[in-house]
């Protein structure tokens, strides 16, 4: 049987099912959708926890034990229950550090597989150690202000055409909603790292303006 907890969050209480050795090398997170909760994990734990693995299987609000007010059952909640169930772990392990590429995609890093080579391998980039609160951080951090109210200066998005690390599709979420005015301009031929042409040369056909047009405004309002 798992080691069941419960503790306070939101107005309500979270149930959390631990399987496995708390000093485990590597911790699991298990996490349910609608209709399931965090038990019906634990034939999958059971299995996870022999091998020598720590289990962590959340009930989220509305689900299982976990009681929650109303406003507290929908999406945006549970993502928020998830990192308050995280937290005490991330706590005691931010510190350790571990490969990069274990939770980035690497070798998406350029269309030149020698470059890419190069980046994985450098222990000052790629193949540097970081620790693992940079992970957790990345999910617990917002933004200063939402880009509905950016509005302090001009956005120029250069954006490489063929990247298959942050597809255009992903920027072009956030780059829409600026309140600022904005000019998005695509690096034909290029992946992620951009040393292709003619990418580069409409990089800095577009950045070079740009950066003049600004210093120029900066410049008359002084």
């Amino acid at each position: 049987m798992p080691r069941s907890k419960a503790f306070h969050w939101a107005g309500g209480s979270l149930q959390l099912d631990r399987h496995g050795p708390p000093d485990a090398d590597a911790t699991v997170v298990l996490v349910h959708g609608a209709g399931g909760y965090g038990r019906m994990f634990a034939p999958l734990a059971a299995g996870l926890a022999d091998a020598g693995h720590e289990v962590l299987a959340p009930d989220l609000p509305g689900y299982g034990l976990s009681t929650a007010p109303g406003g507290a059952i929908e999406y945006g909640a549970w993502k928020q229950a998830l990192l308050a169930t995280l937290r005490p772990l991330s706590r005691l392990t931010r510190g350790l550090r571990v490969p990069v590429r274990w939770f980035t995609h690497m070798q998406r890093m350029s269309r030149d597989p020698a470059l890419t080579a190069l980046v994985c391998a450098d222990p000052l980039g790629g193949g540097n150690r970081v620790p693992l609160g940079l992970l957790a951080s990345l999910f617990d951090t917002a933004p200063a202000l939402e880009p509905e109210q950016f509005q302090r200066c001009p956005v120029l998005m250069l954006h490489p055409a063929c990247d298959d690390w942050t597809p255009v599709a992903i920027s072009d979420r956030s780059f829409q909603r600026l309140a600022a005015p904005g000019q998005r301009v695509l690096l034909e031929a290029c992946g992620h790292f951009p040393i292709e042409h003619p990418g580069l040369d409409q990089l800095r056909d577009a950045l070079l303006p740009f950066v003049q047009r600004i210093a120029g405004q900066l410049q008359a309002n002084h």
